[in-house]
């Protein structure tokens, strides 16, 4: 009777010896780990689970993940009881352990919380802007790291000090300098951005500081230079950590004397910018490796800004993605869409190496 009942009950058991040695299983314990039970006989509690032990585990419910044995295993998720087996004498004889495939339960919880949160969303966007972002200035999220990076924001906007932002790319490195910007004093005036590594060596001094007419070849006219553009405003440079080594001279120059020369001048121009700049690269280690000089980092780093990556920012995810399925919407004239919570599941799975610009693309795709 004992054995009918256990071999057709739904849920896995197993029987182990003192020694954490398996000596029965049924039919859905195979199930669960995708072989058959005989084979399961004689082997050890760890050689199947390996976060189990014979001994030391809570006797109270618990679960944990597991890949299966054999081709085309899945990962589940399962929930365990232990027991202990005893003789009529007290004695224990061995372990008893019922398992429960509770895979299926987890992911409608989940989709559940995801439809809850979307919906959330989705009231509290019609109570106000709809193209309004949960954040500050351009800026999505309400996680711990982006909360600091709002204080941070706000501390410096009000002031002229040089900031430095790093992070990875695609972390919102712009947006960041944008909103300082925005929120500051010289709201009113240019924001203009320079990706550095974007300008070849031989014009870069020429676009960042003018040059005059007839300078080297090419030069037919007076040219401004992006300083100059930027005189009252904001000077946002980009990839700072790949402006070559002999522009860096000038660039310290600039900064501590507020003036530019043109190429090909003689005369030096005041200038009224404010710098912000951006790298994706650990200058500490250009400086070490002598391909950034030592005095303009310590110039630039006056305060820093670190950019948390995607992946650390917690429930941000779902924020994000309703952020960008609205604009996305809104640009191309169509009506805005939701994620199933079939596609949510692989999105919040997934590490997203190039961060928010590979979920913004995503999304719009």
């Amino acid at each position: 009777l004992y054995q009918g009942v256990i071999h057709n009950l739904e849920s896995g058991i197993f029987v182990t010896d003192t020694d954490g040695v398996i000596g029965y299983a049924n039919d859905p314990m195979g199930e669960i780990v995708n072989t058959a039970p005989q084979f399961l006989i004689g082997q050890r509690v760890e050689d199947v689970f390996p976060l189990l032990e014979t001994s030391g585990l809570p006797t109270t419910p618990f679960e944990f993940s597991f890949l299966g044995q054999g081709e085309g295993s899945k990962e589940r998720t399962v929930r365990l009881i232990k027991s202990p087996l005893l003789d009529t004498y007290g004695n224990r004889i061995g372990l008893l352990y019922s398992i429960q495939d509770v895979t299926s339960v987890k992911e409608l919880e989940r989709s559940l919380q995801e439809t809850q949160e979307f919906e959330r969303l989705g009231t509290k966007g019609a109570d106000s802007s709809p193209t309004a972002p949960v954040g500050l200035v351009g800026l999505v999220g309400q996680s711990a790291p982006m909360q600091h990076v709002y204080q941070l924001v706000h501390k410096v906007a009000q002031s002229t000090i040089t900031v430095l932002i790093s992070g990875e790319s695609g972390t919102g490195k712009e947006v960041v300098a944008r909103a300082i910007h925005t929120l500051g004093p010289r709201t009113t005036q240019a924001f203009v951005p320079v990706n550095c590594g974007a300008i070849p060596d031989t014009l870069i001094e020429s676009e960042l500081f003018g040059s005059v007419k007839d300078a080297f070849t090419g030069a037919v006219r007076d040219r401004q230079g992006l300083f100059r553009q930027a005189h009252g405003g904001t000077l946002f440079l980009d990839e700072i950590g790949e402006l070559p080594l002999c522009s860096q001279v000038k660039m310290l120059r600039v900064l501590q004397e507020r003036e530019v020369t043109p190429v090909g001048g003689n005369h030096s121009i005041p200038v009224d910018v404010r710098i912000l700049v951006a790298t994706n690269k650990t200058l500490e280690e250009e400086v070490t490796a002598g391909r950034f000089r030592e005095d303009l980092y310590y110039r630039l780093n006056v305060l820093s800004i670190p950019l948390p990556a995607l992946r650390v920012r917690g429930g941000d995810l779902p924020l994000l993605m309703h952020h960008f399925l609205e604009q996305s919407a809104i640009q191309n004239g169509k009506a805005t869409l939701q994620v199933s919570p079939q596609a949510m599941r692989v999105l919040l799975d997934y590490g997203y190496p190039v961060n928010i610009r590979e979920l913004e693309n995503i999304i719009q795709h």
